[in-house]
């Protein structure tokens, strides 16, 4: 058995562990870096949720008020619609009188 050998295998082996230390102390800083970041942002999305839920309960109107605005809209939309269905009758009949006339007078 060589002792020089072993002992420089040791040697390198204790520079290579110390070297994959090195790399894992400077990952575990960029990963607690990058955790500060989330916990930061994690924190102002809070603060935004807190914002949203207190003008929405700040805000004056109510889901029913918002579906009797929504239901008097269906209303309207549905006698918008048959009016719409009126006027293209009256279109029709003009459009059937100014044919008639064009094929009287050619």
């Amino acid at each position: 058995m060589d002792i020089e050998g072993t002992i420089q295998f040791i040697i390198n082996q204790q520079a290579q562990f110390a070297a994959d230390i090195a790399r894992l102390e400077e990952n575990l800083a960029k990963l607690g870096e990058s955790t500060s970041k989330h916990d930061a942002r994690l924190d102002q999305i809070g603060e935004t949720m807190l914002q949203i839920t207190e003008v929405v309960s700040a805000t004056a109107i109510t889901q029913q008020n918002t579906n009797a605005i929504l239901e008097k809209l269906a209303e309207r939309m549905v006698e918008l619609s048959g009016q719409q269905a009126h006027t293209d009758e009256r279109l029709n009949a003009l459009i059937a009188i100014v044919e008639r006339h064009l094929s009287d007078h050619p």
